[in-house]
């Protein structure tokens, strides 16, 4: 796929702040072998097309690799669009896999919501896959609108007004967790897909309705409409404001 006219000016704006980011926070060099967590989403899909284009400035120095955790057991499994998903990466010349999570501990952590334990099984496979097929650095899509509610979920039910960083090494620094996105807007994202015709996501999770994660972003998205500020200002206070737009 390829851009032209004055979409690609909009995107090459979009890809020349993605990679200030990647700079400025050293998330990594050319060279490396970066995983992407392709949940198929709007998010994931751009950050993965982004690090496409990014590649190439770097003369194609940079091992990509796009990971899918679908769970066969779980009642949200949503595997739409996947074949499509599946040849769009093709088309990128980006590998793709699609991967399972471990089977889940019931003996622990009972008081924990069946979404929290299923993200953080996700998580933890996507860890797992990456590092086993030595991806050493995992970029996940989580943007600015998704800090502000990690922030206040923070806030309100712990007393620390905290957030996701841009960057984080695990395991005695043996695998880096990096967001890209970290200080995108949700309407920039929306906005710059709908340009790209990127593939359609999949349908969200019918589980998440209701779910603590869930009314918080209702709430953040009530917040904005009263005050388009409002994510930044939450940024601000949690001290990870930068460039937000």
């Amino acid at each position: 796929m390829r851009i032209r006219g004055p979409n690609l000016n909009t995107f090459n704006r979009f890809k020349h702040r993605i990679t200030r980011n990647i700079h400025g926070f050293q998330m990594f060099r050319s060279g490396m072998r970066v995983a992407v967590g392709a949940s198929g989403g709007k998010d994931s899909t751009l950050l993965l097309y982004t690090l496409v284009r990014i590649r190439e400035d770097m003369d194609g120095k940079l091992d990509l690799k796009a990971f899918r955790v679908i769970d066969p057991d779980s009642p949200c499994v949503q595997s739409a669009g996947l074949s499509e998903f599946v040849q769009w990466c093709k088309s990128l010349n980006v590998p793709f896999e699609r991967i399972k999570p471990g089977v889940p501990d019931d003996a622990k952590g009972k008081e924990i919501s069946a979404c929290f334990r299923c993200a953080f099984r996700r998580r933890e496979a996507l860890f797992k896959a990456s590092y086993s097929q030595g991806y050493r650095v995992l970029a996940l899509g989580h943007t600015a609108f998704d800090l502000a509610v990690t922030a206040l979920m923070n806030l309100v039910y712990h007393a620390e007004l905290e957030t996701m960083p841009p960057v984080m090494d695990f395991f005695d620094d043996k695998i880096r967790l990096i967001r890209p996105m970290f200080n995108i807007a949700e309407e920039t994202v929306k906005r710059i897909s709908r340009k790209l015709e990127l593939p359609v996501p999949p349908p969200s999770c019918h589980r998440l309705v209701g779910q603590t994660r869930h009314r918080m972003e209702e709430r953040v998205r009530e917040l904005t409409r009263e005050n388009r500020h409002a994510v930044p200002n939450i940024l601000k206070a949690a001290k990870y404001f930068q460039d937000y737009s």
